[in-house]
């Protein structure tokens, strides 16, 4: 993505992406499926030619330059899921904590009285490395973080011992104990 002024975007486009603009929606196909975002009419999307799209405010104010932003960022980001995906890993540490997949339920022994059952939307699929690691991927980059952070909502990393749902690559550091005089 190159920005010419503050508000005319232009987005390189990959030789196995398809791209149709109608109206204010864009539908992005790709190798793994296809996408779609309305977005504001505040903001012109065309083709300057085969391989370039042009985001550009039809408005010259802060508010529209925001939107000019967000758009180009979320079409960059439609690219990228029809071409290569997105992919979210996920670590339970904890003594027992484990996870299992059934279909398309995860279950969740992350010590609870209960096990938590999370029905995964059709676009997310997940798949489970060993007990403790979840690797979720979708072409949706909105919705896998989406996916992942009420999946860690459920039972998040607790500052003393660090157990709980954490992102793989997420660092979490431990207080110390109260210490007695």
């Amino acid at each position: 993505m190159e920005q010419i002024s503050g508000y005319k975007s232009i987005i390189c486009i990959p030789n196995e992406i398809q791209i149709t603009i109608q109206d204010c929606c864009i539908l992005v196909v790709g190798v793994l499926g296809n996408l779609s975002y309305k977005f504001h009419n505040f903001i012109g999307v065309q083709f300057s030619n085969v391989k370039n799209l042009i985001v550009y405010s039809r408005y010259r104010n802060h508010v529209n330059r925001a939107l000019l932003g967000t758009t180009c960022s979320l079409i960059n980001s439609m690219i990228v899921g029809v071409t290569e995906g997105f992919v979210k890993k996920l670590q339970l540490i904890g003594i027992g904590y484990r996870v299992s997949i059934q279909e398309s339920v995860l279950n969740l022994e992350v010590g609870f009285s209960h096990d938590i059952r999370y029905t995964l939307p059709i676009e997310v699929k997940a798949q489970c490395v060993n007990q403790t690691e979840i690797v979720l991927t979708s072409i949706n980059k909105q919705l896998i973080g989406q996916v992942a952070a009420d999946l860690r909502a459920i039972k998040p990393p607790e500052p003393f011992k660090g157990k709980g749902i954490r992102y793989f690559d997420e660092l979490v550091y431990n207080k110390d104990t109260k210490k007695k005089k």
